[in-house]
């Protein structure tokens, strides 16, 4: 009961509760009430959200109709989008001596489904038809009705009217460019519930790209000479000789082609015109090509506008070009990726010197973005509770690009803290250094866990899905309040000192980092401790955690996780604070945290030196906000690492979960159910956290 409360909590803070009436309170604009009548099939609070835009505009205007206008069309724009063809909308303002009502009267009429297509193509003589009726169909694909959108297709008109367009153009840009397309002859059943639709095309000759020439007035440079002859010839014909089809786009893809070839090699002031010549006896469009490089251009230096705080160096540090280098587009391009990439700047924007000179300065002008920031992030977990994070960020530390931060997150039973330093471009290369110093104590169900730790790494992005780390940490990890009664555990459970290196490689590649429905994510870590570093504890540690994601359909996704661990000491016991756990709201959703692997006879907790987590989610969208999932998962805790390959003592749990999705990611419930309890284990457990499991 608690958890459904605060799930009603947490729905009215992110999303409002939906009334009709306009909260003056909160909204500080003047109050009126809006009523709906005769929406059966759309509710009210979806209603509001389509027109929230317009009543704001209605309230600030001192209530001027024509945005209850615009709001009754919307409306209709809604309906028609869900397939209700024939609705009417109808509204009325009531003016009082207090708050005016505004009535939307709805009559939404019967869904209408589209269930028969006839679009076919007549080719020329000697020619087939490049589409055929299934094809021709894909045109008019869109919203359908049933379980999971794969019933009949709803229709709506304006979007079966405007498919004859969108056929069209796909047949002009295969090089069918007299190609001629009826308009849409759409019929109607007697009872309003069935329409269908008839287009003919009539397909025409296929124009192919024919000669592509220089005119005799066209200066290029003899290195660009090959190259330059490469493309237009290209722009023919493909690799197996085959002429390309001719469509609109190809002198202007010519164009940009030419154009970055001569920029990108020093000529900035290049000028290229393709005049493209259609011969239909032919069926060919040939293009005229006229090309002047103008001078070569080397760069003179760099001189930077709107730069209030950050410094000279660390701005030319960011350039991808330097004095006396050739002119290159391609280092102008790179030069605006990397200033972005700072996240320091709102605008970049990077010009040549506008000269005729050989040699020039290029001009960046930067409009600086606020570099501190400040943030509070609340959250829960079914474990930890209530959590609220704060801290603040200075993202470019007395003009230098230099990060620093503070954090800190307390929760009910956790309190973390981290300060650190980061140097985004480490050595002045595509590194980044973090130096950090952090705190991070948490209550565990048979002990409380503690760890102070100052350590020093440096990250190499490979591109934007991937990330090596490596790096060394020293740390003080302690365990207080041991409930353990087992004596080798206890005796354990000391302070020790640990001085360790890390590597970490990361691939991610989500097409969503909370929300995902594509994709993998994959981390594998290596941890060694050892007496020749400092370390009082000497130890190998492993950790993988890997995910992938599958579309099915379209609002269905399949999600899975491989997550696991080894820990091998050398000659020492593993302290129960260094030791893996398993169980909780993202791992065996069946138990508790930290509760699923061995126990002392008094049934509390004592870890082990690997672990595995296996979890299946079938994750279905229902309308915008919500989410249905069901879910498996498996997993263990093994007390010696030399047993993990014998894969024993797996436990299972199945479940189902509702998510009212936000784009920082779902507010979650899962409940799941373990098929084989033993003595003292729940049958059912209830989770409701913040963020998906996985």
């Amino acid at each position: 009961m608690r958890a459904l409360v605060l799930v009603c909590l947490l729905l009215a803070a992110c999303r409002g509760t939906g009334t009709a009436a306009v909260d003056t309170q909160e909204s500080a604009l003047p109050a009126f009430e809006v009523v709906f009548v005769g929406n059966g099939f759309i509710p009210d609070r979806v209603l509001r959200n389509v027109i929230d835009l317009d009543l704001e505009e209605f309230a600030l205007s001192d209530f001027q109709e024509a945005f209850v206008d615009d709001a009754a069309f919307q409306i209709g724009l809604h309906y028609k989008g869900a397939g209700c063809a024939f609705v009417v909308v109808e509204y009325a303002v009531e003016r009082g001596a207090e708050a005016p009502v505004v009535t939307f009267t709805i009559d939404e009429g019967p869904i209408v489904l589209l269930t028969a297509i006839d679009c076919q193509a007549i080719a020329a003589p000697g020619d087939e038809p490049v589409f055929g009726p299934k094809e021709h169909e894909a045109f008019f694909e869109g919203p359908r009705i049933g379980t999971f959108g794969r019933g009949t297709l709803l229709y709506i008109e304006d979007h079966v009217r405007s498919a004859p367009r969108r056929v069209a153009e796909e047949y002009r840009r295969r090089g069918y460019l007299d190609v001629e397309v009826t308009a849409a002859e759409i019929d109607i059943s007697a009872d309003r519930t069935e329409a269908s639709v008839r287009v003919r095309v009539r397909q025409e000759q296929r124009y192919d790209v024919g000669e592509v020439e220089l005119t005799a007035e066209s200066v290029i440079p003899a290195a660009l000479k090959e190259r330059f002859d490469t493309i237009l010839e290209a722009a023919r014909r493909d690799a197996g000789g085959q002429s390309h089809a001719y469509n609109r786009r190809v002198p202007s893809e010519l164009q940009g082609a030419l154009t970055d070839l001569m920029s990108g090699a020093g000529y900035p002031d290049n000028e290229v015109r393709v005049a493209p010549r259609v011969v239909a006896e032919e069926s060919r469009v040939h293009l005229t090509v006229h090309a002047q490089a103008g001078i070569r251009v080397t760069i003179r230096g760099a001189r930077f506008e709107g730069n209030e705080t950050s410094r000279q160096a660390f701005l030319d540090s960011r350039l991808a070009f330097e004095k006396d280098d050739p002119y290159t587009s391609e280092a102008l391009r790179r030069s605006v990726e990397r200033l972005y990439a700072t996240g320091l700047f709102r605008r970049v924007d990077v010009q040549l010197e506008d000269s005729s000179a050989a040699e020039r300065d290029v001009v960046i002008t930067l409009e600086e973005a606020p570099s501190l920031e400040a943030f509070v992030e609340p959250g829960y977990g079914s474990y930890e509770l209530f959590r609220l994070k704060t801290g603040i960020r200075e993202n470019n530390l007395r003009g230098s690009g230099l990060q620093l931060r503070a954090e800190t997150a307390i929760a009910i039973r956790a309190l973390r803290a981290e300060i650190g330093l980061t140097d985004p471009w480490f050595l002045r290369e595509d590194l980044i250094g973090d130096v950090k110093l952090d705190f991070d104590r948490r209550e565990e169900p048979s002990f409380t866990s503690e760890a102070t730790g100052l350590g020093a790494f440096v990250t190499k992005r490979w591109d934007r899905q991937s990330e090596t780390t490596f790096g060394y940490q020293f740390r003080q990890s302690k365990a207080d309040d041991v409930e353990v009664v087992t004596q080798e555990v206890r005796d354990a459970a000391e302070d020790v000192n640990i001085s360790s290196v890390r590597l970490t490689q990361r691939l991610d590649a989500r097409d969503n980092v909370f929300i995902p429905t594509g994709g993998t994510y994959a981390e594998l870590g290596l941890e060694l401790g050892d007496a020749a570093l400092g370390s009082e504890l000497d130890f190998l540690r492993t950790t993988l955690s890997t995910s992938a994601y599958h579309q099915l359909r379209q609002g269905t996704v399949l999600a899975a996780a491989l997550r696991g661990g080894v820990i091998v000491p050398r000659d020492n016991e593993v302290p129960i604070q260094e030791r893996f756990f398993n169980g909780g709201e993202n791992s065996v959703r069946s138990f508790k945290e930290s509760e699923l692997g061995p126990k002392d006879r008094e049934d509390n907790p004592v870890g082990g030196e690997a672990f595995t987590t296996f979890s299946i989610e079938l994750r279905q969208n229902v309308g915008r906000a919500f989410q249905l999932a069901t879910f498996v998962d498996t997993g263990n805790v093994v007390s010696d690492h030399s047993d993990y390959w014998d894969f024993d003592d797996f436990e299972v749990g199945v479940g189902v979960g509702l998510r009212y999705v936000l784009p920082v990611g779902p507010v979650r419930l899962d409940l799941a159910h373990n098929p084989n309890a033993d003595s003292g284990e729940d049958d059912y457990v209830l989770h409701f956290a913040i963020g998906m499991a996985f």
